[in-house]
């Protein structure tokens, strides 16, 4: 993940409008009379979340090595060949 939401200063990061208010309103209430836009909005404001995107200085940890792929693959088999 090279953007999204930062919830906290840190404590947690969403990739989506979703998962931001899932993550949100787990610990935030949503008024009962406030739409989920006025709340983002709100929230917003009381600087608990916003969003970033950043460069990973070694994106090569992004994607498995072909030594890491090949592990993976014995692993599943070892386990398929044990049934």
């Amino acid at each position: 993940m090279n953007a999204g939401f930062c919830i906290c200063d840190g404590e947690a990061y969403a990739a989506t409008k979703a998962t931001l208010l899932v993550q949100l309103m787990a610990i935030f209430q949503i008024e009962d009379d406030e739409t989920i836009d006025a709340y983002l909005e709100r929230m917003y404001e009381e600087e608990l979340y916003y969003y970033t995107e950043w460069e990973d200085e070694d994106d090569t940890h992004d994607q498995p090595t072909p030594d890491e792929i090949l592990s993976a693959r014995q692993a599943v088999f070892n386990q398929l060949s044990k049934h």
